[in-house]
């Protein structure tokens, strides 16, 4: 019986060599970074969204240079990072009590751990009525695992531009509906890939019309992002059941 494993081990070897083949190999430069929007989203459930992490900005009004998340995917740390500045070098970041009319519900938080049919608000500059004011964070990436990150906006009397910007890939523009007293939320689905794991995905919300004019609070802002990353492909899954098929027969 050894014998005649032996001798067809070379084919076995040959078959996952084959496999190995069908696998698309990481391109040496594979920066790529795709925007799309919804001005018309719906009720967005963050669990199922953000499969490898998701973080909601719901903040007091108190006035502060950065602020980081109100609440996260439970267990998972990627976007805690994230926190939320200002565009305009000086200016600082606020929350509101103002809500919109988006509900976001979840499962899997850290406090509360769970919420349903939540009306979240946002984190804006706040330096109200300006127009070239707004909001940025970066997350990393992996050179090789494409990641789609989604970013719920909003704002008031007031449009929006999205930026999202990764080194080696020129800038991305998405612009936002024109938001009014309603706040109807605008969903933009980042894809993207850097060429190294040291790049960061830069991403800035800025209100580029101010609608309502002077002492209206016209501004824009961010509500919450998720994060995932596709599950490993059927190849690579049966490339590692062949190699301890491969294992297995070496010991016998």
């Amino acid at each position: 019986m050894k014998n005649r494993s032996r001798h067809r081990l070379p084919l076995f070897a040959g078959i996952c060599a084959a496999a190995l083949l069908a696998i698309p190999a990481a391109s040496a430069s594979a920066a790529f970074l795709t925007v799309t929007v919804d001005t018309a989203p719906p009720a967005a459930n963050l669990t199922n969204e953000g499969t490898s992490d998701w973080v909601i900005y719901d903040s007091a009004a108190t006035a502060t240079t950065s602020i980081s998340p109100t609440n996260t995917k439970s267990g998972s740390s990627i976007l805690n990072t994230a926190a939320l500045t200002a565009v305009t070098v000086g200016n600082s970041v606020r929350g509101t009590g103002t809500k919109g009319s988006q509900t976001f519900t979840y499962n899997n938080g850290t406090s509360p751990a769970a919420q349903t049919a939540a009306i979240i608000a946002e984190v804006f500059d706040s330096t109200l009525d300006v127009a070239g004011t707004g909001v940025k964070f970066s997350v990393g990436g992996d050179p090789l695992i494409t990641r789609t990150l989604k970013v719920w906006a909003t704002g008031f009397n007031g449009q929006g531009t999205l930026t999202a910007t990764l080194p080696g890939v020129s800038n991305q523009f998405a612009l936002s509906q024109l938001y009014t007293a309603s706040k109807v939320p605008t969903l933009f689905t980042i894809t993207y890939q850097p060429d190294s794991a040291a790049d960061q995905l830069g991403i800035s919300y800025v209100m580029t019309t101010d609608s309502g004019g002077a002492a209206t609070n016209s501004h824009v802002g961010i509500q919450a992002v998720t994060l995932s990353v596709p599950e490993p492909t059927a190849a690579v899954t049966l490339l590692g059941g062949l190699g301890m098929l491969l294992k297995r027969r070496r010991r016998a």
